[in-house]
């Protein structure tokens, strides 16, 4: 695993979490203390409280194989601050399988992308470019949720969990208890909501549907992070241990003899 390692009066580190501890890259700092993240084969994406005043932005360390990774200070956008109510305070990573086009039906096919969830239940997607960039982000302020009145939330964990074959799940922990939601795939994302560029006063959000689905509850969090889990099936239920039973049996045996004996 890796996470943003913050010591007290010193900068962020990006490390390896191991059994043995923390084995953390000396060769670059991160750009912030991040509180959102997520990991793309083999590069770190990070950012910290995305979309809540207009200069956030997302960063990313490549390399996580090599001994001194490469960290990436140019970015391609900055997220606007009145698209997202609040902020985004973590991310599910997606990769579409090579040449298809399924998972994120924005015109463009294999790419990968980061998903998180807003407050009130905007669904922000950023699309990361073929030289591992993240290149530009969309907005969808029409999502529907179902299985709960909830009318918003603060998300700070998303799980990703991705078969061999490109099928996806994503699920998103909300903090203060209110559940943990399923993101339904496909999105539609067409090409003139993709926001790119410095100059959010031109960024808009698009009115495209999403919809969530309350699929379990979760627990009060004040920070917290989810867990990504390429080429792994979801979790299935917990095993039940079904209790002894307290019948009689039907047939008790009885000691009568046979009604011939042997002669």
């Amino acid at each position: 695993a890796f996470a943003s390692v913050t010591e007290p009066d010193a900068d962020s580190l990006l490390c390896r979490i191991n059994v043995g501890g923390e084995d953390c890259f000396s060769n670059g700092k991160l750009e912030k203390k991040a509180n959102a993240g997520a990991v793309i084969d083999d590069t770190y994406y990070y950012g910290k409280n995305v979309g809540k005043s207009g200069t956030e932005s997302i960063y990313y360390v490549s390399g996580l194989g090599e001994v001194n990774a490469t960290f990436h200070t140019d970015t391609n956008f900055l997220v606007s601050g009145s698209l997202v109510d609040d902020k985004i305070l973590d991310f599910a990573p997606l990769t579409e399988p090579d040449g298809f086009d399924t998972l994120i039906d924005d015109g463009v096919a294999g790419r990968s992308y980061l998903i998180g969830i807003g407050e009130k239940f905007e669904v922000f997607v950023a699309r990361i470019g073929t030289d591992g960039a993240p290149e530009s982000y969309a907005v969808l302020d029409g999502t529907s949720v179902s299985g709960t009145n909830a009318t918003e939330g603060v998300f700070g964990a998303a799980f990703a969990y991705q078969s061999l074959e490109g099928d996806a799940e994503l699920l998103f922990a909300e903090n203060g208890g209110a559940g943990l939601f399923r993101l339904e795939l496909p999105l539609d994302i067409p090409t003139d909501c993709w926001n790119t560029g410095d100059a959010t006063g031109s960024h808009t959000a698009c009115n495209e549907p999403a919809t969530l689905v309350w699929v379990g509850p979760s627990s009060t969090a004040s920070s917290n992070d989810g867990m990504n889990c390429p080429y792994q099936e979801p979790p299935t239920p917990a095993p039940s241990t079904a209790a002894p039973s307290t019948a009689v049996p039907s047939y008790a045996p009885t000691t009568l003899k046979p009604t011939s004996e042997p002669t």
